[in-house]
């Protein structure tokens, strides 16, 4: 009986220790770079409330609370459900943690920063608000992206570069992430444009760019920002292309105004080459899907047809760097979102092992089989993972 008293004893020890572990408080990083499960964000908002209740003047609780509460919105409702009133029940649930930060921490990096993601499209308040953050304290890596986005969005590019190189010496960079960037680029034609969109798919070519001078002969253009009229406006001035006049209420929707623009820059191109990034969502190309060829990890626009898969192989043996996928040298806060991005090479990858397998060029084959596996396993992707396994067995 002493030794059945005994191990119950030591298992309600190991049971409040790894209960003690699981409501410890943990930093709530953006999901651009670390995504968690929906729980995990639900779990950690009610931590942090607790550590708000504890101390109405901790910024950092705060902060976190916000981040955790917001997080979970996005992350536990799927988009049926979730779709158009998205923001309404974002608003309704975060604004009145902005009103307690209001009331308690109302000078503090953190709730001005905050602000910045609460004024939707009250553009002038949004960048007083990151403006404020940033005279709070300059030397915060974590909302730097927003402030280059406020100077994008109101033209005033010239304020962009000093950020990037401050943003990038502060908060160590994700290796994997840059090198999935720079491989996008490195592969272009001289004097591209591409297309763009998300965090992910944009700052780190911007970095690439504007501090380390790599392709600076791409121009880069955010798609998500062709609505705002001063980046648009601009944008196209920059390009040398007549103004685009068409309305948004003309067009009836924000998708076909953005094609409308899309159209009006490969229209005025001046024989430019054209790409759209292939991590972007479809539905920013599809409508002239029949005229794009996948060289890599872009499409290429062309009104002819040509040899593509020659241009995937070039890219795969002499432009792209692999080594991180393969043997990543150093830890990566961001390994997955690293790991996810790397599927986008799995179809220029098959495609590209099929020209191997039928040119009988079977050492290059098996090599490339080989990464597409890892990739594949590093990404925890079953469906993906099974499909190429099934290419494997049909060697």
């Amino acid at each position: 009986m002493r030794i059945k008293a005994l191990i119950i004893s030591i298992l309600a020890v190991i049971f409040l220790t790894l209960n003690s572990i699981a409501q410890k408080p943990e930093k709530i990083i953006s999901f651009a770079k670390e995504s968690r499960p929906c729980e995990w964000y639900k779990t950690q908002a009610n931590i942090w409330k607790k550590e708000t209740q504890k101390n109405k003047k901790n910024a950092n609780a705060w902060s976190n609370y916000y981040r955790a509460t917001r997080y979970s919105i996005l992350m536990c409702n799927g988009d049926s459900v979730f779709n158009q009133n998205k923001w309404q029940i974002m608003d309704s649930i975060t604004k009145p943690i902005l009103s307690q930060m209001k009331k308690y921490i109302p000078n503090s990096f953190e709730y001005n920063h905050l602000m910045y993601y609460a004024s939707g499209n009250d553009a002038e308040n949004k960048f007083n608000y990151i403006e404020k953050a940033y005279q709070i304290d300059p030397n915060r890596p974590e909302g730097m992206s927003d402030l280059i986005a406020a100077y994008l969005l109101r033209g005033e590019n010239e304020k962009v570069p000093p950020i990037l190189k401050r943003w990038f010496e502060t908060e160590t960079p994700s290796q994997g992430l840059i090198t999935w960037n720079y491989n996008m680029i490195a592969g272009l034609d001289s004097n591209a444009i591409i297309f763009v969109d998300g965090d992910n798919d944009f700052y780190q070519k911007e970095w690439l760019q504007q501090v380390k001078s790599i392709r600076t002969d791409i121009k880069v253009i955010l798609v998500s920002f062709l609505s705002v009229d001063k980046f648009r406006n601009k944008t196209i001035a920059d390009l040398k292309m007549p103004a685009f006049t068409i309305t948004i209420q003309e067009c009836g929707s924000y998708e076909k105004f953005t094609q409308a623009i899309i159209m009006h820059i490969l229209k005025n191109s001046h024989n430019r080459p054209i790409y759209f990034s292939s991590a972007m969502q479809p539905s920013n190309y599809n409508f002239i899907q029949d005229s794009l060829y996948l060289e890599g990890l872009a499409y290429k626009y062309s009104s002819e047809r040509y040899d593509n898969i020659a241009v995937i192989k070039r890219n795969f043996e002499q432009t792209y760097l692999l080594d991180y996928i393969k043997k990543p040298l150093l830890n990566d806060v961001s390994s997955g979102m690293v790991s996810q991005t790397s599927l986008c090479y799995l179809l220029p990858f098959t495609q590209l092992y099929n020209h191997y397998k039928t040119s009988g060029e079977k050492s290059k084959a098996d090599s490339i089989l080989d990464l597409m596996i890892l990739i594949t396993q590093k990404a925890e992707n079953k469906e993906y993972f099974e499909y190429i396994l099934e290419l494997k067995k049909q060697k």
